[in-house]
């Protein structure tokens, strides 16, 4: 409810980004993607797109997958599961 009521404000933000690392930590990926709001933290994409895969909606986070591979630099080990199912369907 605080979240909803303060979406828009810097704390409300701090708290989102917790919650979501904690929320990935335990694997509570439906949780996830009920919070989750386009972020620019690389951690935060990859679980995002780990928590489609695991809540059935692969092809989603496959079509979102490229600029997270395309990136140039190693990514972090956050991204290895999403980019693991990704490149196993065949996608890489």
């Amino acid at each position: 409810a605080f979240l909803k009521r303060n979406d828009d404000t810097p704390l409300a933000a701090m708290l989102r980004a917790a919650w979501l690392d904690q929320l990935a930590a335990q694997r509570r990926w439906k949780e996830y993607l009920a919070f989750y709001r386009e972020d620019a933290d690389i951690d935060r994409r990859c679980h995002h797109l780990q928590a489609l895969i695991e809540t059935g909606r692969a092809e989603q986070a496959f079509a979102r997958m490229a600029p997270v591979w395309l990136h140039g630099k190693s990514r972090p080990k956050s991204c290895d599961p999403a980019i693991e199912a990704w490149s196993a369907a065949g996608h890489r």
